[in-house]
């Protein structure tokens, strides 16, 4: 039976990267912490798959075991929010997400053996609704994460958004094979089907443990910095400075100039760097430390210098035409990026030049009219 040798390998791999994720030198301290938490709870869950005898020797102590599966879905939706809102901390209004340990706590404590065996079952379709409903939120993070996402840049390709959208996706059709599981069980299904679909269940929690470690080992920045594409501004030269900076920044403002790649929407630091022929790492070190931006502040600028010449070259065009025209995609990114840059709204700015360009109009033809040898104005 390989039920021990799957449970036994889960739990080294879920502590290896829990230790790994509290002791790593990171942005995302909160996230990490939170998806540390999740792992430590898995692993204390799921020690009743190789430790059986000792959870039945104990079991007022295994009653408490079972408890603790109901804060593991708090801990992974923390750990979602928090990695994709890096300044969202663990408050104390969050204590209700503990309410349901709370109570399961509560009645372990308080219930007979034979109360307690009657209620178990009730409890497990209740960690079932939770997981869905916590899924479900995990959901309407990411769906929030991405709405703000777009508005704010024109890359939609979210490194954040990717890795825990099938981290999510992942873990509710790994859950799905244990709701699978215990229904095989309530259905009367034969011990030798329930302790294939049981060992199913530990090695793919074990695979999707294992992936996470991987990704962990070979792309670290995922969780030290969940899509860090470029260094922070201000942060006193973490990559070393080169002496060609100066003529690296004119060439990447010469190629976006000439090449005018700021009116493509969905421009992204890589295809940048690739023009300048620079790598995306040193692209980001030059703007941020050359040029104190970051890669879409540095993009906007050239897209609102684009929209303040049709806003006043193109009276006839809508600034909604003329936002798709300087290459931005969201109404609410544009205005942002126009107020931040112009200090006024798109449409002030139009009015405001409009005004100046009929004045400079109605000077220049007063001018002409009073000059000495208008011979209008000649005796005959």
């Amino acid at each position: 039976m390989m039920l021990a040798p799957f449970s036994a390998m889960l739990l080294f791999c879920c502590c290896v990267l829990a230790a790994y994720l509290v002791l790593a030198r990171s942005e995302a301290r909160t996230s990490n912490l939170l998806f540390a938490a999740f792992l430590v709870l898995t692993a204390f869950e799921t020690s009743g798959w190789y430790a059986q005898s000792f959870w039945a020797e104990h079991l007022f102590a295994n009653r408490f075991r079972f408890t603790s599966a109901f804060l593991q879905m708090p801990m992974f939706f923390g750990f979602v929010a928090a990695a994709c809102f890096r300044s969202r901390r663990v408050r104390l209004a969050d204590w209700p997400h503990l309410l349901p340990w709370m109570v399961a706590s509560v009645l372990a404590i308080a219930l007979s053996s034979g109360a307690w065996a009657q209620i178990v079952g009730v409890l497990t379709a209740f960690l079932h609704l939770q997981f869905f409903a916590y899924a479900a939120a995990c959901v309407l993070v990411l769906t929030t994460f991405r709405q703000r996402y777009l508005a704010e840049f024109s890359d939609a390709g979210s490194q954040t958004f990717l890795w825990l959208s099938r981290l999510v996706a992942v873990s509710v059709l790994a859950h799905l094979l244990v709701v699978t599981k215990n229904a095989a069980m309530i259905a009367g299904v034969g011990p030798n089907a329930l302790s294939i679909l049981q060992q199913l269940v530990a090695l793919v929690a074990l695979l999707v443990v294992s992936a996470i470690l991987m990704v962990a080992l070979f792309q670290p920045d995922t969780f030290r910095g969940v899509d860090r594409r470029s260094v922070p501004v201000g942060t006193g030269g973490k990559a070393a400075p080169r002496q060609s900076f100066v003529g690296d920044l004119e060439r990447v403002r010469s190629v976006m100039r000439e090449r005018e790649l700021f009116l493509k929407p969905d421009l992204r630091v890589d295809e940048l760097a690739l023009e300048a022929n620079l790598t995306p790492r040193e692209l980001s070190a030059l703007l941020n430390l050359e040029a104190g931006v970051h890669f879409f502040d540095f993009v906007n600028q050239y897209r609102i210098e684009q929209a303040k010449i049709l806003l006043v070259a193109a009276p006839e065009k809508t600034v909604a035409e003329i936002m798709l025209a300087a290459g931005f995609v969201s109404k609410s990114s544009f205005n942002t990026a126009f107020r931040k840059l112009a200090k006024t709204t798109p449409s002030a700015f139009r009015l405001a030049n409009k005004v100046k360009a009929e004045q400079y109009f109605a000077e220049s033809r007063t001018s002409e009219i009073g000059k000495p040898n208008d011979t209008s104005r000649a005796v005959p």
